[in-house]
């Protein structure tokens, strides 16, 4: 268990997580909608920044419980 979570969340080496790629991607998904340039793309734009920043600050190590 603790390996899969190290393989979503890790920020370096040839396997990045899939965290880290999901963060490039909103965050990509946030500038395009910045470059629209409309009211409601400027909310999106907002929006999906917002959830870039949420997953960044997402730790590098989750905690593993066992039972």
């Amino acid at each position: 268990m603790a390996e899969a979570i190290g393989l979503a969340v890790g920020r370096d080496g040839p396997t990045r997580g899939q965290l880290l790629q999901l963060e490039e991607f909103v965050t990509l998904c946030a500038e395009f909608a910045q470059a629209l340039n409309t009211r409601h793309a400027q909310r999106v734009a907002g929006r999906l920044g917002a959830l870039a920043h949420q997953i960044s600050a997402l730790p590098a190590t989750a905690p593993v419980h066992h039972r």
